[in-house]
């Protein structure tokens, strides 16, 4: 990066800090908060309680006031199990969903050793209140795996199969109530920046999504200038208990995509990871350009020429909760794919009027290539990314994010083809290129009350 780009993004965010505009970094990021009883309803002091993940890790920890009192804040939005532990009464565990930017009020009535535990949720109320004009769809991996293609679905076909008024573009493009790929994706709490977010979509593979929360409608002023959605995504950690899954599915055109998986903790519950890795392989990676025959272009045939595809995808993911205050991340992807460009079979001639001549709609000719044109690309996409969130407070948290982003595209032409003679418009065109992306977010939220949340972030 150059330094007049470093010295612009600096400035850029340090104003953005001074004003506390509408451009501050948005989070996912809720609280629980309630009180614990006795049977005859008097406060217990000292309570340890507990929130835990639905794969039993420990998110936070703390005891009870003097007033029976607690609260836990951040915790990103999804489902959690709430424990409570105290000396004399039976165990409490209740499940607690925690919307982005809300707060879940919960009485805790602990009873007598042997007696049976009763679960109140209280009240459930936003931060932040939205605009009626706000809608969003939550989806968990449960959804996902229900789905035709299952853990296989790319994001984009995810969103435009899930979200309201979402469709795909023709090359794979997400277009959400008629605006252009202007998406905003928060990967765990973190606003992924403009760069490395225009590739996420076909970099990032659902099956690494533990639930995802898409908002849309009159997003609210926090998420900044993308307001076509937001795509909140919490990946995958791994569970108490070690463990993975191997598949293979199969299918048309020789398509075959292997997938392992595999997560799990150390004893002390306090360090988690999860991995998973996938392949596939297709003899027919793009559509055939050919029509049926040599005269009519609407008649598509279905050979599939010099088309095999292969690619292959990696995740990693780990969590360090250091202490009540800190917690550490880890997370790492990345995607690359190998794909042959489409020919014409051999039964086409570059004499054939379909090269030669405007079809009927007044367009150019198609462009012969022989059946024998080894044309292909080459394209990997990786993200390299460490979140420190550090909780200052019971209302108040820093998170640190820096990334690195690594792109690479490489289109590989075959001159002595391509540039058939007797074809006046033959090609041949050669690309390879890479750009290195280093940066760092950071926020600061406090939330002042249930009413007034004050947030403020810089990038570099």
């Amino acid at each position: 990066m150059a330094a007049s780009s470093i010295g612009q993004g600096l400035k850029c965010g340090l104003l953005l800090l001074g004003l506390c505009a509408a451009s501050a970094w948005a989070g996912v990021e809720g609280s629980i908060s309630g009180t614990v009883t006795d049977p005859q309803g008097v406060a217990v002091a000292n309570a340890p309680v507990k929130v835990l993940t639905s794969q039993g890790a420990v998110v936070k920890e703390t005891t009870s006031s003097a007033t029976g009192d607690f609260q836990f804040f951040p915790l990103t939005f999804g489902s959690y199990e709430l424990v409570v532990e105290a000396t004399e009464y039976s165990p409490y565990q209740s499940t607690v969903y925690v919307s982005s930017g809300g707060t879940s009020q919960v009485d805790v009535h602990l009873l007598s050793k042997g007696q049976e535990m009763v679960v109140k949720v209280k009240a459930k109320k936003h931060l932040i209140q939205k605009s009626a004009s706000v809608s969003s769809t939550e989806i968990n991996h449960d959804r996902i795996r229900q789905l035709p293609q299952g853990d296989e679905i790319s994001l984009p076909k995810l969103l435009t199969s899930t979200t309201p008024g979402a469709v795909s573009g023709p090359f794979g493009q997400t277009f959400i109530r008629g605006n252009h790929a202007n998406i905003q994706y928060q990967i765990d709490g973190v606003q992924l920046p403009d760069s490395p977010s225009n590739t996420f979509g076909q970099a990032f593979s659902p099956r690494n999504i533990d639930h995802m929360e898409v908002i849309t409608g009159g997003v609210p002023a926090e998420y900044g200038e993308r307001l076509a959605a937001v795509v909140n995504v919490v990946t995958k950690s791994g569970a108490e208990q070690p463990g993975g899954d191997l598949s293979l599915n199969y299918g048309s055109y020789d398509t075959a995509s292997p997938t392992v998986t595999y997560g799990g903790s150390n004893e002390s519950g306090s360090l988690h990871y999860y991995t998973s890795a996938n392949y596939f392989s297709t003899s027919r990676g793009l559509d055939t350009p050919q029509p049926k025959d040599g005269s009519d272009i609407d008649k598509g045939g279905e050979d599939a020429v010099h088309d095999k595809s292969t690619g292959n995808s990696e995740f990693l993911k780990l969590d360090w909760l250091a202490d009540n205050s800190n917690k550490f991340s880890l997370i790492g992807f990345n995607s690359s794919n190998v794909t042959q460009i489409p020919n014409f079979p051999s039964s086409f001639l570059p004499t054939d009027s379909i090269f030669n001549d405007n079809n009927k709609y007044g367009s150019s000719p198609l462009i012969y290539t022989p059946a024998n044109t080894d044309d292909w690309q080459n394209e990997v996409n990786s993200y390299l990314q460490f979140i420190w969130k550090h909780t200052l407070s019971d209302r108040a948290f820093l998170q640190v994010a820096p990334y690195y982003k690594y792109s690479y595209i490489h289109f590989q032409n075959d001159p002595a083809n391509d540039l058939v003679s007797g074809n006046p418009s033959a090609v041949s065109f050669y690309e390879s290129r890479n750009a290195n992306n280093y940066g760092l977010k950071s926020d600061y939220t406090l939330r002042w009350s249930d009413q007034h949340l004050f947030k403020a972030g810089v990038q570099l």
